[in-house]
């Protein structure tokens, strides 16, 4: 397995403990596929970024059987933009929304060494608060008091969430391949928050119409597949692709309020060192393909997609009856 996905297999008893760091940048606005160069060059567009720490740990009930939990917290996040002339710039903060769940691994992990695939069952918790609020102008660059941040950087989403994923590896001699897939289902289809729509607007929530008044609460999903090979004792190299987005219309729920929704191709290239005590990776996601596309209303909307970011962190095996794998 690549640097930094949990598993593959746990001992009775055992926790497998990961905390990473990811720090990102943005000053590229997408509509569609096209960059609005435009807008870079008038300085006329927002400006994202932040950095986060992700708490992952696993705890096996059974060799095929964990638990498995995640806890997200924003160090910083922040969406920059002129208003009236003027840039502004909202800045939070905070717990996210906390994931609890079960992996089971499908394959007899005795007899399935060198490959196995998992499904994992997990549900969102609305830990992290969505109606986090920042001093800021109305769109006119007037009457500056406490509103809600944009969704973007709002630490929480405001509503339950069921994500179903599976996990996926293929040891061969001298390499492995890897895969994973994740859908995260909204329970809700919109929270209580004004959106950026709602607060920018100088005649107030009310002047704006009533399915994009407050922040939606949407589905996403992830995708990612790659190789990982062995370079010396201990080290690791990890290469791989990955989808991440936000779809225009939720599954189990309506589809108004206020989002985003678009996807991000990245190139993973990534570095893993395993020792005694501990595992240590990092990564740099390289933005391949970006887009941005319409809402369940069919409005085009335009939003920034990272270039770059950097990711790394470490992991510790605690307890259980240590066997060979």
């Amino acid at each position: 397995m690549s640097g930094g996905l949990l598993g593959p297999y746990l001992e009775k008893g055992e926790w497998q403990i990961q905390g990473s760091f990811n720090r990102y940048t943005s000053y590229e606005p997408f509509t569609e596929s096209s960059i609005q160069q435009a807008a870079i060059a008038a300085d006329t567009g927002p400006k994202t970024g932040g950095g986060s720490l992700n708490f992952q740990g696993a705890y096996a009930l059974t060799r095929r059987l964990n638990f498995t939990a995640d806890v997200p917290i924003g160090l910083y996040s922040y969406w920059n933009f002129p208003l009236g002339g003027k840039r502004y710039e909202m800045k939070t903060h905070g717990l996210g929304d906390v994931v609890l769940g079960g992996r089971v691994w499908l394959l007899n992990t005795e007899k399935s060494t060198k490959q196995n695939l998992a499904l994992q069952f997990a549900l969102r918790l609305p830990t992290g608060d969505s109606n986090y609020q920042v001093l800021y102008p109305n769109g006119l660059g007037q009457d500056i008091k406490l509103r809600a941040a944009k969704s973007d950087v709002q630490p929480g989403s405001g509503a339950l969430g069921l994500r179903l994923a599976a996990q996926g590896f293929h040891r061969f001699r001298h390499f492995a391949l890897y895969g994973n897939a994740l859908y995260l289902f909204s329970l809700k289809e919109h929270n209580d928050t004004y959106s950026i729509l709602s607060t920018l607007n100088p005649g107030g929530p009310n002047a704006v119409p009533a399915n994009v008044r407050f922040n939606a609460a949407p589905d996403s999903y992830l995708y990612n597949a790659g190789v990982s090979a062995p370079l010396l004792k201990g080290l690791s190299f990890s290469l791989g692709s990955q989808i991440a987005g936000v779809p225009s219309l939720n599954v189990m729920t309506g589809s108004e309020g206020f989002r985003q929704p678009g996807y991000l191709v990245t190139l993973n290239p990534g570095l893993s060192l395993n020792t005694n005590l501990a595992s240590y990776f990092i990564g740099v996601p390289v933005r391949l393909y970006g887009y941005i596309g319409q809402d369940f209303s069919g409005a085009q909307q335009t939003a920034n997609l990272n270039k770059t970011s950097l990711q790394f962190g470490v992991n510790f095996h605690l307890g259980g009856k240590k066997t060979i794998k």
